[in-house]
């Protein structure tokens, strides 16, 4: 990527990120706001957002501000260079009318859940264009037309309950939540 496609991606909001991920604004004042952090559990809010120089701080483990690559890669697990394409991908997809909003309901992630435990199976970590090839040739496989497939369904990124990760094909259900497919 060039040097000016990573400013622009810097400069997606930390915080419409964080919202889209499920994260509320706990507090805002003048050109902050702050978050519990989504790296760990809080009791008072330590994660703060400059809103003005679209960085963070996690005051419990940095005073140092961090942009919203380094978020990303410390949310997802990513290299550098995935967090730059996971990115873009969200970038791309946050007017999406079909995506953006699309696993919230009333600001609130819809999980699917164990009823015996009533944790939650699957974490929607994002959701993005049909594009991977393995997705894309699964969708074909079963019979799914092009225009279908872009119009109704969506590749959704996930982490399970046991803390692995994964991804498949995916159309939101009438309750909120996603019914995830994939070959394997």
């Amino acid at each position: 990527m060039t040097k000016e496609t990573i400013q622009k991606l810097k400069g997606i909001s930390i915080e419409s990120y964080l919202t889209t991920q499920g994260h509320e604004v706990q507090n805002r004042t003048g050109g902050h706001v702050y978050f519990s952090s989504p790296f760990r559990s809080d009791r008072t809010p330590s994660f703060l957002v400059n809103l003005d120089s679209n960085t963070f701080k996690d005051f419990a483990e940095s005073e140092k501000p961090e942009d919203i690559i380094k978020l990303v890669q410390r949310l997802h697990g990513l290299s550098f260079g995935m967090a730059l394409e996971h990115l873009a991908k969200w970038e791309g997809m946050a007017s999406d009318p079909l995506v953006g909003q699309s696993f919230f309901s009333n600001g609130q992630r819809k999980e699917a859940t164990d009823t015996a435990t009533d944790k939650p199976k699957l974490h929607v970590t994002g959701v993005y264009r049909l594009n991977h090839i393995a997705l894309v040739r699964y969708v074909q496989s079963r019979g799914i037309s092009e225009a279908v497939a872009n119009h109704y369904l969506r590749e959704v990124y996930f982490r399970t309950s046991n803390g692995n990760i994964g991804y498949g094909v995916s159309m939101q259900n009438d309750l909120g939540g996603f019914n995830v497919r994939s070959e394997s």
